[in-house]
């Protein structure tokens, strides 16, 4: 697991929906975790 704390000026995170990558806006306050494989 992979926690992340976003740089609220600096959209840095995609994901993938498909074959296109799409651009998360970080929200204010706000943070990531990265659960990854664990959801397989």
């Amino acid at each position: 697991m992979t926690m992340l704390l976003p740089d609220d000026q600096v959209a840095g995170l995609q994901v993938r929906k498909f074959d296109n990558w799409i651009t998360v806006n970080p929200a204010r306050h706000g943070f990531i975790v990265n659960i990854g494989d664990q959801i397989q």
